[in-house]
């Protein structure tokens, strides 16, 4: 798609007020759509909107038009890549999801099935969790950078990858499965949240008796150093960027 310029503003248009994406949106766009995901372009300052009718760029934090890419489906949910190099502008209707991997002018690089679009660290992995509308069930494709091609395929959804991209842990319902990219499962566990350390040595799943630490090394689990730090019920777990739980 060919970039267009902005259309003209009218005198009487309302000035810009950074408030959320949605509601900052359609009083700066006028007729670019309804706003569906929105995310930051590397570290531009450039925040890309996905609209029912396009994408549309905004500086930051003024919120002024830089650019609008018409596209011929409505983008429901989008995802930057860390480098910026790259969005996945997620569609769908119904049962029924796409998302195109496009360049920041908006040239499509490649398109494939699936939703909930995530990037490797090293932005050279793009994830994608496609459902089988026969069994109700979701699988987790990822796919090489900027090509296209499909490198692996794991059960369920909410994926989350580790830093270096050699595990990937995934959600199939309510069991939480471990894999090695391209090798197969590890192991498969209960839990309702999982979280890579920064390192990637540790696992941390969440669940109905509290949260474990799963050590892996090599690639491969390790029963050393395996622990419980709470029995409770826990909900969701993230790590801070110094390793803290």
């Amino acid at each position: 798609p060919t970039p267009t310029a902005p259309p003209a503003q009218p005198p009487t248009s309302p000035a810009p007020s950074p408030t959320t994406v949605r509601s900052a949106a359609p009083s700066t766009t006028l007729g670019y759509g309804h706003p569906g995901g929105a995310a930051f372009l590397g570290d531009s300052g450039t925040l890309v909107v996905g609209t029912s009718a396009g994408l549309l760029s905004l500086s930051t934090p003024e919120l002024a038009t830089l650019r609008f890419i018409p596209l011929d489906a409505p983008v429901r949910e989008l995802a930057a890549s860390p480098d910026g190099r790259f969005l996945a502008a997620s569609s769908y209707d119904g049962a029924t999801a796409t998302t195109r991997l496009l360049a920041p002018d908006g040239a499509v690089l490649f398109s494939a099935p699936g939703r909930a679009a995530f990037f490797g660290a090293d932005s050279r992995l793009l994830g994608l969790a496609d459902l089988d509308n026969s069994t109700g069930r979701y699988t987790t494709r990822l796919y090489g950078l900027p090509d296209g091609a499909e490198l692996a395929a794991v059960p369920g959804d909410r994926a989350v990858l580790s830093p270096d991209a050699a595990l990937i842990a995934s959600f199939d319902r309510e069991e939480l499965v471990v894999s090695a990219v391209g090798d197969g499962e590890l192991l498969r566990a209960q839990a309702t949240s999982a979280a890579f350390s920064p390192d990637g040595a540790t696992l941390a799943a969440a669940g109905f008796n509290g949260v474990e630490l799963l050590p892996f090394g090599d690639g491969q689990p390790l029963q050393d150093g395996r622990r419980t730090l709470t029995g409770e019920l826990t909900l969701d777990v993230a790590f801070a960027p110094d390793g803290a739980l």
